[in-house]
């Protein structure tokens, strides 16, 4: 392998490690659609990167070491994610008894559905799925034939867009 080449050997090596790679990652990632995504991730950084590799058994350690370094990077992001969501989990809590709460928790609905209604279908669709009908993250990904960190990604900006239009009114 030389260094003219290392780009073109790696990424020929990549091609033919994808489904030893995929099975590590998917190791890591316990999904078996994260790991394919982030399988592509690395063939993609492939082509930004210019190792100075000398052989075959380089060439797989250094790709390994990528899917590790991926894989690490995904679940940081992912327990980002997580507690996004749960800081949020208040947005959609019950509210006290009484004519002054319920006409505010009236308003704030109003403003919550204001604020839905300003967000790409899908993204509607998957927060009413998981905070109106209850469905778990999985069951949602299943249902809309999308992965489960999409489907955290779309409730995780929709709640946040919620909450924005909320604290827009607190301000007034």
């Amino acid at each position: 392998m030389s260094a003219l080449n290392a780009s073109d050997d790696l990424r020929a090596e990549f091609l033919a490690s994808r489904p030893e790679i995929e099975r590590f990652l998917r190791s890591r990632v316990s999904c078996p659609q994260i790991a394919a995504d982030l399988a592509s991730e690395i063939y993609l950084r492939l082509y930004r990167v210019k190792p100075v590799l000398t052989g075959r058994n380089d060439a797989r350690a250094y790709l390994f070491r990528m899917a590790a370094n991926i894989a690490i990077d995904h679940n940081r992001l992912e327990r980002r994610r997580s507690d996004i969501l749960n800081e949020s989990e208040d947005l959609f809590q019950g509210v006290e008894p009484g004519p002054e709460p319920a006409a505010l928790a009236r308003s704030e609905m109003a403003i919550v559905e204001s604020a839905l209604a300003e967000l790409p279908e899908k993204c509607r669709e998957i927060l009413i799925l998981s905070r109106l009908h209850g469905l778990t993250h999985g069951e949602i990904a299943k249902r809309m034939n999308v992965s489960k960190s999409l489907v955290e990604k779309y409730i995780a900006r929709a709640l946040v867009h919620c909450r924005q239009r909320l604290n827009e009114i607190d301000l007034n």
